[in-house]
């Protein structure tokens, strides 16, 4: 699962978007709870924390269950460990998620302070159980098509074709100078943008694993859909070959999520036209 590499990643991520003020909108009581969020008991999550964020456990518990709600039953995360990390400290730990063994989430005490931060660290992890789970491989081998093809979109070698522009693309300053990525990383929608922050490519170089893409356009199309939108019809105007790319991306992350109540219903639409210039 390589997860050195996604601990690193995930963990600098998660860390620096506490930095951030946020402008997206949270959704205390998801309307997609249902029925059969609700039989999911509740003593089904460990909440491994310390007596400080006892006062988190249930808004921890609901942000877990709305995925775990749409895992197989033996695939769900059944603990959440919250360790006490200085947020100032200059190594960011946030939040990583386990799948070996018992499915967990570990996520850093200080990112609790924030609501919509932990919920958003939390839909992340989870998504990643999802896409591990729940998604077929043909569907995942079809989403690092299009990684690849991000990847090597010729608008990013348009003035620096050479191999130290190559090398600089598999570091955090791919976001900074790709169109694509930069519209999928959660840290571009902050107010306060670091580019060195998110990592909707990772992993992608070396084998197509498009986890992190996935993750990644998860957070954004759920908890940024209208700034996304906005940002694909203005890629579209000068980079009509990266818009249609990156809706591809945005309208398979919606196929296979497919019914679950995160996203409006009309986005895929809105998305097709928005990434056609419409």
């Amino acid at each position: 699962m390589r997860m050195k590499n996604r601990i690193v990643a995930t963990a600098v991520l998660a860390g620096t978007l506490a930095l951030f003020s946020s402008k997206a909108t949270l959704l205390e009581k998801p309307a997609f709870q249902t029925k059969q969020a609700a039989v999911l008991a509740r003593d089904s999550i460990i909440f491994d924390a310390p007596a400080s964020c006892m006062s988190s456990r249930d808004f921890v518990e609901r942000a877990v269950q709305e995925v775990n709600r749409l895992l197989p039953e033996e695939k769900r995360t059944r603990k959440v460990i919250v360790i006490e990390v200085d947020s100032a400290s200059s190594e960011k730990y946030g939040a990583i998620y386990i799948s070996y063994g018992e499915p967990k989430i570990v996520i850093s005490e200080w990112l609790l302070k924030d609501s919509l931060l932990a919920q958003l660290s939390i839909f992340h992890e989870q998504t990643h159980a999802y896409f591990e789970f729940a998604v077929g491989n043909v569907q995942k081998r079809e989403l690092g098509r299009l990684l690849s093809q991000a990847l090597l979109h010729k608008f990013y070698f348009a003035e620096k074709n050479d191999s130290t522009t190559f090398e600089r693309m598999k570091t955090y300053e791919a976001d900074k100078y790709h169109p694509i990525f930069s519209i999928f990383d959660e840290s571009n929608y902050q107010s306060c943008f670091d580019w060195r922050y998110g990592h909707p490519y990772d992993h992608g170089f070396r084998n197509q694993d498009a986890s992190e893409l996935w993750a990644s356009a998860s957070c954004v199309l759920r908890f940024y859909p209208e700034e996304f939108l906005r940002r694909l019809a203005a890629l579209s105007k000068h980079d009509r070959q990266g818009a249609k790319i990156a809706g591809e991306i945005a309208g398979l992350v919606l196929e296979l999520w497919g019914d679950c109540g995160f996203f409006s219903p009309q986005l895929k639409e809105r998305i097709a036209k928005a990434a056609c210039g419409d």
